[in-house]
This record gives C-alpha cells, sequence and structure tokens, in this order.
C-alpha cells in the first residue's frame, strides 16, 4: 500500500510511513532517494543519492562496521526480550521496549518511539516511551491486583468451607458419641431388666424368632388389622400354608406368661426383645447371626419402610449380636460385620 497506510509491523502497529522500495526511498525525514546495493559474502556495497557510498561488513551475530563518505561506523544490537544492549563507537548502551517503541536507558537522548506509523527519536521519544512504560506498570499492577484479591478470595471461601466441614465432623462426631453414651446406658438398663424374665417362656429359636417378628412389625406404621392384611398380600407368593400362616400370625399379639405384647409399654417389648435376641444369637457363629438379624431387617421392609421405633428395636438386636451398624448415603443403614467380644 502507498506510503505503508494500513500495513502492520511485527508488533501488530501502524508500520512507518515511508516507501522502502529496491530502488527508490521515501521518508518523512530523509525525502526521496534513490539506491542501489550490491552484496558479496558479508561485505554489502551501497550507493544512496542523498547519503553517498557506504561500505559495510557484518563482523558476528548482531555485529557490524561499515564506512561511509569516509566516517567509520560501529553499530551492534544484542539480547533477547525488552531489554537489549547497544554498540557503537561512543560505548555501550541499554534500552528498554515499550509498545510504542524503545526507551534507552544511559543515553535517553537515543531513544525511538513510533505513533500512529511517525517516526520519533530524542528526548520527546523518551517522554512518550516512559509515559507509556508507566501506564503499561500501572495496567499490570492493577491486574496484579486483581488477581491477588480473586486468590485470596477463593482461599478464604476454601478456609470457610474447611472450617464449615471441619465443625460440622466434630459436631457429627460428638453427637454420634453422645447418642452411643445415651444407647449404651439404655441397653444396660434393658440388660438388667432382662433379669426378671422368665426365659422359659422363649424355649426355642423358633419362639423367639417370632417374638422379635412380631414386635418389629407391631412398631411399624399399621394397626393389627391392617398389619395382617399386609401380611396376607406378602404371603400369597409362598407356597406353603404353613408360612403364610406363619407369616400371618406376626401381627397377633403373643402371651408371655400372664402378660401380652399387646398391653406392653415400650420399655417392656424393648425388654422382651433383648432376652429374644440373646437367646437367639446364643452359641451361633457370626455368618448365621448376620443372616438372622438381615432377615429380621427384611421382614420390616417387606411391610413398608422403617419407622423410628423398628429402627431402635433393630439397634438392640445388633447389639446383643455384636452387629457393627453403619449409616449408608440416604439414611440406608447396612449391617457390615461382627465386633470382637
Amino acid at each position: 500500500m502507498l506510503g505503508n497506510l494500513g500495513n502492520k509491523d511485527r508488533r501488530g502497529r501502524q508500520a512507518r510511513i515511508g516507501h522502502h522500495g529496491r530502488k527508490l526511498r521515501v521518508s518523512r525525514t530523509g525525502g526521496v532517494s534513490l539506491r542501489h546495493a550490491v552484496r558479496t559474502g558479508r561485505i554489502g556495497l551501497s550507493a544512496n543519492t542523498s547519503r553517498g557510498l557506504r561500505l559495510s561488513s557484518a563482523l558476528g551475530r548482531g555485529t557490524q562496521v561499515a564506512s561511509q563518505n569516509g566516517r567509520f561506523i560501529l553499530r551492534g544490537r544484542y539480547g533477547k526480550g525488552p531489554v537489549k544492549f547497544n554498540l557503537s563507537k561512543s560505548g555501550l548502551s541499554a534500552s528498554l521496549a515499550s509498545d510504542v517503541g524503545r526507551l534507552n536507558l544511559t543515553n535517553p537522548g537515543r531513544s525511538s518511539a513510533k505513533l500512529f506509523g511517525v517516526q520519533v527519536r530524542g528526548r520527546k521519544a523518551a517522554s512518550i516511551n516512559a509515559g507509556m512504560l508507566a501506564a503499561t506498570a500501572v495496567v499490570a499492577l492493577i491486574k496484579m491486583a486483581v488477581v491477588l484479591l480473586v486468590v485470596t478470595a477463593k482461599a478464604l471461601a476454601w478456609l470457610v468451607a474447611a472450617a464449615t466441614e471441619s465443625a460440622q465432623a466434630l459436631l457429627a462426631r460428638w453427637q454420634t458419641a453422645r447418642s452411643n453414651k445415651a444407647f449404651g446406658a439404655h441397653y444396660a438398663e434393658l440388660e438388667a431388666f432382662t433379669g426378671g424374665l422368665d426365659s422359659a417362656l422363649l424355649p426355642d429359636d423358633a419362639s423367639r424368632l417370632r417374638l422379635i417378628g412380631h414386635l418389629l412389625l407391631n412398631c411399624g406404621r399399621f394397626d393389627s388389622d391392617q398389619l395382617k392384611s399386609r401380611l396376607q398380600e406378602r404371603g400369597a407368593s409362598l407356597r406353603s400354608k404353613r408360612q403364610r400362616a406363619e407369616l400371618t400370625a406376626l401381627a397377633d399379639p403373643i402371651e408371655l406368661g400372664s402378660e401380652t405384647t399387646a398391653n406392653m409399654d415400650l420399655d417392656r417389648r424393648q425388654t422382651w426383645c433383648l432376652l429374644a435376641a440373646r437367646g437367639l444369637f446364643h452359641g451361633k457363629d457370626s455368618e448365621t447371626v448376620l443372616e438372622l438379624f438381615l432377615a429380621l431387617d427384611d421382614l420390616c421392609l417387606a411391610v413398608d419402610d422403617r419407622t423410628e421405633a423398628q429402627e431402635d428395636l433393630l439397634a438392640l438386636i445388633a447389639e446383643a449380636g455384636r452387629i457393627r451398624l453403619s449409616v449408608q448415603h440416604a439414611g440406608e443403614v447396612s449391617a457390615s460385620e461382627i465386633q470382637d467380644p
């Protein structure tokens, strides 16, 4: 494009306004000139109508010596990145790149800048570069401050979340310890009460299982008639009439000496349940104990979801069998293993 208008340099800025052809050169400061150059190896010879004759040679990477109209020239540029070193007859200097040019740090008068394609040199260029570097530094500081604020906010959020999670975990452990302590005291109290019960009223495992199943089902959400109807529906899939009758009979009250389960309060039912569970698990291996417990739990779930009273009874039964209970997701309780005595 004529005059380089619209052309971009390597950094995406408007290229220096002028024409730099092979024979013809036009610039704002140099005017119009004709040029011709030849090169052999590292040696170059050029003739310019404005600047005269020039003989140059490269000594090494970034270093050039030349003679122009009898005047000796030494030029060197070294380094990568924003800071570069310049070599001339007057010595070594350092320059710093900005978005508009380069600021000579040791000799500001040799700075250069380019605004909208117009090349500026000297003190004015140094001022422009200094202003641009200051603006760039301010923007960088603002960005750094924003990043620091974001990182600090994220760190604080993480600390708050971690502290909240730790507090919740501590609270859960404290509540569990408190609940276990209360359960242990209640279990010991019920265990003492079992001494006043007649274990002969539960002579075999069948009677013990029937009592435990009856107590568990009658702690559910249904009354006796509703429970019997529910058990009849569940027993319809059983082939044996005897099994169907035994399942349905779990809804009927059980007489234990001079009392009946229908007239017992909660503590009395838990005491009888504990006595039956201890007798049921006595002398059996851990695998059998776990299978019996899971069968009782399945019996509750076959009718409906567990109630709180059923979970309390199951906890007593698990303790009698030394079964460890663990809470799974969605509040589900899992019997995992038998605790060592």
